[in-house]
């Protein structure tokens, strides 16, 4: 019994000490669009900055994009992914789109080309970031404007 006293208030101690800064959402990148029996799939990296001057786990990562308002994907990533101290990661993320969603934005696609203006597109969700037996979920809402040269990439 005092043994476990002894273990609950170390840990509690090394806990009050220990601090995790969430990593950094930073941009997304390599956007590519494929096809998978006639549903679109977009491809493509979430970048990230671990400032902490350890490494850690990052568990998992749920997001949601938007371009121009309307959604374009739903993303979930179940792998674990190790962050090293002071760096930059990314993890490639695979999304089904769906053909309404696809068409309406095209519309903000052909606008984008005949006027020259950039499409705000959104990221947001949480990530669960782990280190020892600590861990921790952030969230994380980030906007990226895509350029005509982006959108070109695509096709």
């Amino acid at each position: 019994m005092k043994t476990l006293i002894i273990a609950g208030l170390t840990s509690l101690l090394l806990s009050s000490c220990f601090s995790m800064k969430p990593v950094e959402f930073l941009r997304t990148e390599n956007f590519s669009v494929t096809s998978n029996n006639n549903a679109p799939i977009l491809n493509f990296a979430i970048v990230f900055h671990n400032p902490n001057a350890f490494g850690c786990t990052i568990t998992s990562i749920e997001s949601e994009g938007t371009v121009s308002n309307r959604l374009l994907f739903n993303a979930g990533i179940a792998t674990k992914v190790r962050a090293k101290k002071k760096s930059d990661f990314s993890f490639p993320v695979t999304a089904r789109l769906a053909k309404m969603d696809f068409n309406q934005l095209l519309g903000s696609g052909i606008n984008l080309l005949l006027n020259n203006e950039a499409i705000p597109m959104q990221v947001k969700g949480e990530f669960r970031m782990k280190k020892f037996i600590f861990s921790k979920t952030y969230k994380f809402d980030y906007t990226q404007r895509i350029d005509k040269a982006q959108l070109m990439k695509l096709f």
